[in-house]
């Protein structure tokens, strides 16, 4: 039985200037507001015990503007907190699913006069209400109140770790209400004054998708539709990847991308590393993946760490479900390098296995001489240079509980890595995500 799939929906609100709800990795903006006239964020406050005043702060932010909350006298307290009214829908979420669990963070930063804030109650916190702003909707705070009176700059805040929605607020449609607690405490000062600015308001929202199979989906095996690849041609630490034709919302794309020596490899946003291994300081094989939204260019632009030769091979995948799946790498030097065996987490199924190789161009001649067996499709992108790199790359349908490819020939022994990847079948609704900003 294929098991249902979990949407990873990261939702960031960054407090208060603009809001912006997109899909995950994407550069479109669906939804934008200024936090100026209107901005629809509120300072409840509930409790005063000295001169307390709230409002935006348009000079200064991380980015501009923010938000404060302020308090005058000595030891006075001050409690309450800035909130919006949202749907999870309105977050991004997309209709029909079930939200499971939240994560927070935020950015403050604490101004003193005369003496510094209160050393125990000046805090932050995050949670999120029910519509009627009566009822915590999760099993905790999604970020307990914390001391942040020594935030003399700009300083990021994530205490904790997912805690999970209470049954009867999971649904899409669902009202909620946002909250950033912020409650400054003055010293002992008769003069002594505590301001807190808070910005990068942070939501990650994790949710069960419930809508249809992803695209072309209806069991059978997931279906290779495009590839594409190429080489740099040159050392370089910015390397073009051609990516595949036709990508659409929903397509898989899996980017194999070796370089030469092991400098370490940085994607763009939006690109999950599956994983990246180097051997001996000679060459490195590293993978990403995207579940695209549509508006993809026809190229990234991946980086290294240093400059190197690279060789890069890329996938378009159809009628999968889940995330790709990769084995423990293997390396070696020989003529032979030989991917892991892989068992993915659902079992036996209508798998797409890709046994994948990244060697070094050391020694001549570099060519491929045979594929592992009953593996089609082979590709071999090569930089042909001793400064260079190589990716090879095979595929096979297969309904198993583990796949494990054999081995790839080449003319010659140089370095390589090897690893085996495994794309669930369909049948199971698609990981969608989507991106909200608040700054």
């Amino acid at each position: 039985m294929l098991r249902p799939r979990s949407t990873r929906l990261a939702v960031y609100i960054t407090a208060l200037l603009l809001l912006s709800a997109v899909a995950l990795w994407a550069t479109a903006t669906n939804y934008t507001q200024q936090f100026g006239s209107g901005h629809g964020w509120t300072y409840t406050q509930t409790a005063c015990a000295g001169t307390c005043t709230s409002s935006d702060v348009s000079a200064d932010g991380n980015p501009l503007p923010s938000v404060y909350a302020k308090i005058i006298g000595r030891n006075k307290s001050m409690t309450g907190y800035f909130s919006k009214a949202y749907t999870w829908e309105d977050l991004g979420v997309p209709a029909g699913d079930t939200v499971d669990t939240v994560n927070g963070q935020w950015d403050s930063k604490a101004i003193s006069t005369i003496v510094a804030c209160d050393a125990t109650g000046t805090t932050v916190g995050m949670q999120v209400f029910d519509s009627a702003n009566v009822t915590e909707i999760t099993a905790s705070a999604v970020e307990p109140s914390i001391w942040v009176g020594d935030d003399a700059a700009w300083t990021n805040h994530n205490p904790t770790g997912a805690v999970v929605v209470n049954d009867g607020y999971k649904a899409s449609s669902t009202t909620i209400i946002l909250r950033l607690n912020v409650s400054p405490y003055s010293g002992n000062n008769a003069s002594a004054a505590c301001e807190i600015r808070a910005d990068n308001y942070k939501l990650s929202v994790e949710s069960t998708a419930g809508g249809a199979p992803a695209p072309g989906g209806d069991g059978s095996f997931p279906t290779v539709a495009a590839t594409n690849g190429g080489n740099s041609g040159v050392d370089a630490s910015e390397h073009t990847v051609n990516l595949p034709t036709g990508i659409s919302a929903g397509s898989l794309v899996i980017v194999l991308f070796a370089n030469d020596g092991s400098a370490t490899v940085t994607w763009p946003e939006g690109w999950t590393q599956l994983f990246s291994t180097d051997y001996t300081n000679r060459n490195r094989l590293s993978v990403a993946y995207r579940v695209c939204d549509g508006e993809e260019q026809s190229t990234i632009t991946v980086t290294t760490s240093i400059s190197e030769g690279s060789a890069h091979t890329t996938y378009r995948i159809e009628a999968y479900s889940s995330t790709p799946e990769v084995g423990t790498a293997v390396t070696g030097a020989s003529t032979k390098p030989d991917s892991p065996s892989l068992s993915p987490t659902w079992g036996a199924a209508d798998t797409l296995w890709l046994a994948v190789c990244g060697r070094d161009t050391g020694t001549y001649p570099r060519s491929i001489v045979s594929y592992p067996t009953d593996y089609t499709g082979g590709i071999f992108n090569i930089w042909d240079n001793t400064n260079g790199a190589g990716v090879a790359s095979a595929q096979r349908e297969l309904n198993a509980e583990a796949g494990d490819p054999g081995v790839f020939t080449f003319t010659s022994s140089d370095e390589w890595v090897a690893n085996t990847i495994a794309i669930q079948p369909s049948g199971a609704p698609p990981t969608r995500s989507r991106v909200v900003v608040i700054q």
